[in-house]
Protein backbone atom coordinates (compact mmCIF):
# COMPACT_ATOMS: atom_id res chain seq x y z
CA UNK A 1 0.00 0.00 0.00
CA UNK A 2 1.42 2.83 -0.89
CA UNK A 3 1.37 6.26 2.23
CA UNK A 4 1.66 8.73 -0.08
CA UNK A 5 -1.12 10.29 -2.42
CA UNK A 6 -0.40 12.29 -5.48
CA UNK A 7 -1.38 16.25 -4.70
CA UNK A 8 -2.94 17.65 -7.20
CA UNK A 9 -4.02 21.43 -7.35
CA UNK A 10 -7.04 22.61 -9.35
CA UNK A 11 -9.31 25.43 -8.84
CA UNK A 12 -13.18 24.37 -8.04
CA UNK A 13 -16.33 25.97 -9.48
CA UNK A 14 -19.57 25.86 -8.62
CA UNK A 15 -22.73 25.37 -10.77
CA UNK A 16 -26.07 25.39 -9.29
CA UNK A 17 -28.05 22.25 -10.81
CA UNK A 18 -30.95 24.12 -12.51
CA UNK A 19 -28.30 25.83 -14.40
CA UNK A 20 -26.32 22.98 -15.59
CA UNK A 21 -29.71 21.23 -16.54
CA UNK A 22 -30.06 24.29 -18.62
CA UNK A 23 -26.60 24.07 -20.42
CA UNK A 24 -27.20 20.08 -21.08
CA UNK A 25 -30.65 20.54 -22.45
CA UNK A 26 -29.15 23.49 -24.84
CA UNK A 27 -27.15 20.66 -26.05
CA UNK A 28 -29.71 18.94 -26.98
CA UNK A 29 -29.42 16.13 -24.61
CA UNK A 30 -32.41 14.12 -22.44
CA UNK A 31 -31.69 14.22 -19.03
CA UNK A 32 -33.85 10.69 -18.33
CA UNK A 33 -33.32 10.66 -14.35
CA UNK A 34 -33.73 14.17 -13.96
CA UNK A 35 -30.80 15.99 -12.03
CA UNK A 36 -29.45 14.14 -9.39
CA UNK A 37 -27.78 17.09 -7.17
CA UNK A 38 -28.66 20.69 -6.40
CA UNK A 39 -24.75 21.94 -6.80
CA UNK A 40 -22.13 20.78 -9.56
CA UNK A 41 -19.08 21.16 -9.17
CA UNK A 42 -16.55 21.40 -11.87
CA UNK A 43 -13.19 22.48 -13.07
CA UNK A 44 -11.53 24.42 -16.02
CA UNK A 45 -9.53 22.38 -18.64
CA UNK A 46 -6.65 22.66 -17.06
CA UNK A 47 -8.06 21.04 -13.76
CA UNK A 48 -9.77 18.03 -15.94
CA UNK A 49 -6.60 17.65 -17.67
CA UNK A 50 -4.48 17.09 -14.01
CA UNK A 51 -7.09 14.39 -12.61
CA UNK A 52 -8.76 12.69 -15.75
CA UNK A 53 -6.09 10.32 -15.66
CA UNK A 54 -7.53 8.67 -12.56
CA UNK A 55 -10.60 8.23 -14.47
CA UNK A 56 -9.38 6.30 -17.62
CA UNK A 57 -9.05 2.37 -16.73
CA UNK A 58 -7.68 -0.90 -18.54
CA UNK A 59 -9.31 -2.93 -21.20
CA UNK A 60 -8.36 -5.33 -19.34
CA UNK A 61 -11.24 -4.72 -17.15
CA UNK A 62 -13.45 -5.28 -19.93
CA UNK A 63 -16.07 -8.38 -19.94
CA UNK A 64 -19.20 -8.09 -21.72
CA UNK A 65 -22.12 -7.54 -20.69
CA UNK A 66 -20.87 -7.12 -16.89
CA UNK A 67 -18.58 -4.57 -17.50
CA UNK A 68 -18.63 -2.75 -20.44
CA UNK A 69 -18.73 0.74 -21.68
CA UNK A 70 -20.98 2.40 -19.26
CA UNK A 71 -19.86 0.50 -16.11
CA UNK A 72 -16.04 2.12 -17.27
CA UNK A 73 -18.33 5.48 -17.71
CA UNK A 74 -20.06 5.15 -13.90
CA UNK A 75 -16.47 4.04 -12.37
CA UNK A 76 -14.98 7.27 -13.70
CA UNK A 77 -18.17 9.32 -12.08
CA UNK A 78 -17.21 7.37 -9.00
CA UNK A 79 -14.00 8.88 -9.02
CA UNK A 80 -14.31 12.05 -10.11
CA UNK A 81 -16.67 12.35 -7.40
CA UNK A 82 -14.83 10.51 -4.39
CA UNK A 83 -11.84 11.59 -5.31
CA UNK A 84 -12.03 14.93 -6.29
CA UNK A 85 -15.24 16.28 -5.32
CA UNK A 86 -16.37 16.62 -9.22
CA UNK A 87 -20.02 15.90 -9.42
CA UNK A 88 -20.33 17.46 -13.01
CA UNK A 89 -18.64 14.61 -14.60
CA UNK A 90 -21.62 12.32 -16.15
CA UNK A 91 -22.16 9.46 -18.08
CA UNK A 92 -23.77 9.89 -21.54
CA UNK A 93 -25.38 7.21 -23.92
CA UNK A 94 -25.20 7.85 -27.86
CA UNK A 95 -23.94 6.91 -30.74
CA UNK A 96 -20.04 6.64 -31.92
CA UNK A 97 -18.48 4.50 -35.13
CA UNK A 98 -19.19 1.31 -33.96
CA UNK A 99 -22.87 1.99 -32.48
CA UNK A 100 -24.47 2.73 -29.51
CA UNK A 101 -21.58 3.03 -27.04
CA UNK A 102 -21.64 4.60 -23.06
CA UNK A 103 -18.74 7.13 -21.74
CA UNK A 104 -18.28 10.15 -20.06
CA UNK A 105 -18.92 13.98 -20.50
CA UNK A 106 -17.31 16.94 -18.40
CA UNK A 107 -18.17 20.53 -18.03
CA UNK A 108 -14.99 23.36 -18.62
CA UNK A 109 -16.95 26.40 -17.57
CA UNK A 110 -17.25 27.54 -21.48
CA UNK A 111 -17.94 24.14 -23.05
CA UNK A 112 -18.67 20.17 -22.66
CA UNK A 113 -15.66 17.77 -23.14
CA UNK A 114 -16.01 14.04 -23.61
CA UNK A 115 -13.86 11.47 -22.15
CA UNK A 116 -13.99 7.57 -23.17
CA UNK A 117 -12.78 6.23 -19.68
CA UNK A 118 -11.47 2.61 -21.29
CA UNK A 119 -8.26 3.02 -22.24
CA UNK A 120 -8.35 0.27 -25.16
CA UNK A 121 -10.12 3.00 -27.53
CA UNK A 122 -6.74 5.39 -26.88
CA UNK A 123 -9.30 8.25 -27.18
CA UNK A 124 -8.57 9.66 -23.72
CA UNK A 125 -11.10 13.40 -23.12
CA UNK A 126 -11.57 15.32 -26.63
CA UNK A 127 -13.97 18.48 -27.96
CA UNK A 128 -17.71 17.38 -28.32
CA UNK A 129 -17.96 16.93 -32.07
CA UNK A 130 -15.01 14.70 -32.10
CA UNK A 131 -14.25 11.08 -32.60
CA UNK A 132 -18.02 10.66 -33.83
CA UNK A 133 -19.36 10.38 -30.54
CA UNK A 134 -22.57 11.73 -30.65
CA UNK A 135 -24.42 11.93 -26.99
CA UNK A 136 -28.07 11.47 -26.46
CA UNK A 137 -28.94 10.97 -22.19
CA UNK A 138 -26.99 11.68 -19.91
CA UNK A 139 -27.11 11.15 -16.29
CA UNK A 140 -25.64 13.63 -13.94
Amino acid sequence: MCLFKKQVSFTKFEIPGVNYRNLLLAQGWEIPMGMLDTKYFYTDAAGWASVLSDMMFSSLLYAPETFDCEDYALKAVVVATEKYGLNSLGLVVGKMPQGWHGWNFFYVGDRFMMLEPNLGFNLGYFELGENGYVPYKVLV
